[in-house]
């Protein structure tokens, strides 16, 4: 029927995804895919900038592997011929993309832009129903604005990104890991904080974003931003830009918690709607693990923005970092121009108008 037709004509794209999906939760390995996550969060903390091209092409790979190991079942493929096709399949997709690694960046910018605007989106949508196309375009910014941003700022992104994805991923794989291994031990179904361990490592990722996952996947998009412009300030201190940094964990696990008491309120005093937990809620997992993955962004974050200092510094002006006003020759605004020589003494260059930090002291 009808239902039938459309089931068929459904998006590729949607459909991969919906047995990625499940493939997450019902098929694989879960203690070897949480700690595949462990793993992966653990590089992100470590230096997150220097093996971001390698990270991402072995995503890609991986995505590409399971595209073509569901397309082969589709077929009904021979196993031999699954296996050619998906070796195949990895091999192209790491080449293509390690070799085009800077055009892969727009794409990832604009599925990121893309992202950010559908989870700061409910505004649009709301719009877009007096204004048909008005979301469209909403989101059409957003992609665009997302490519300027990663092409432009690829470095400082990833200098304050990769702690915060690095704490998410460990946190997650280890908090699975954990529980599985303590219940075994302990022999008890659960231990609190600790998930559940017959929940699946997407489940307990998921526990971490909250209810409205969209919207906290963009409100930490809008937290790196704020790191960065933050740390991009030759003048501003570290510490502001780490605490822009978790800001957006923070207020994760304080909605948490503050749904989880507004759930108990009953009579004529109740909470709004989008506090109230969902039934199941695994909320003492997701405040504690908040706040373990906000203790092990600080601590990355503090190493690799320290680390990375000199690609926050291209992003400011010379002239707000040296303190000291432009020259003027001819009423045309220069640089200032170094002087100065190895044993501190002051000096000019014949000819050319200039100002010298040391003549200016005492």
């Amino acid at each position: 029927g009808l239902e039938g037709l459309q089931d068929s004509m459904q998006s590729p794209v949607l459909e991969y995804r919906d047995r990625l999906g499940a493939w997450l939760r019902e098929d694989c390995s879960q203690p070897a895919l949480a700690l595949a996550a462990a793993v992966a969060g653990a590089l992100c903390l470590w230096s997150g900038p220097r093996l971001w091209q390698g990270l991402f092409t072995g995503c890609a790979a991986a995505a590409a592997a399971g595209i073509a190991c569901y397309e082969s079942r589709q077929l009904e493929l021979a196993v031999v011929a699954q296996t050619i096709v998906l070796v195949q399949a990895v091999v192209v997709a790491a080449a293509a993309t390690w070799k085009g690694f800077e055009g892969t960046q727009v794409v990832l910018g604009a599925a990121l832009g893309g992202v950010g605007a559908y989870g700061f989106g409910g505004w649009a949508r709301f719009v877009d129903a007096h204004a048909p196309g008005f979301a469209l375009a909403w989101y059409s910014v957003g992609m665009a604005c997302g490519v300027v941003v990663v092409t432009s700022w690829r470095k400082p992104l990833l200098a304050a990104l990769a702690p915060l994805l690095g704490g998410f991923l460990l946190v997650s794989g280890g908090g699975a890991l954990a529980s599985r291994g303590l219940a075994s031990l302990a022999d008890q179904a659960s231990l609190v904080p600790l998930p559940p361990p017959t929940l699946p490592w997407a489940g307990v990722a998921s526990a971490l974003l909250g209810r409205d996952r969209a919207c906290v996947l963009a409100l930490n998009g809008l937290c790196v931003g704020l790191a960065v412009a933050v740390q991009a300030n030759g003048r501003t201190p570290r510490p502001p830009a780490i605490a822009f940094l978790v800001l957006g964990v923070l207020a994760t696990a304080a909605v948490t918690l503050l749904g989880r008491e507004c759930g108990q309120l009953d009579g004529r005093l109740q909470g709004p709607k989008w506090l109230e937990p969902e039934d199941g809620d695994l909320w003492q997992w997701s405040v504690c693990g908040c706040l373990l993955w906000s203790a092990t962004t600080v601590a990355s974050a503090w190493r690799q923005l320290d680390q990375h200092e000199e690609a926050f510094t291209g992003l400011a002006s010379p002239l707000a970092v040296s303190n000291l006003p432009a020259g003027y020759f001819n009423n045309v605004p220069f640089g200032i121009v170094p002087c100065g020589t190895p044993h501190g003494n002051g000096g000019r260059y014949t000819g050319v108008p200039s100002r010298c930090a040391a003549d200016a002291e005492p």
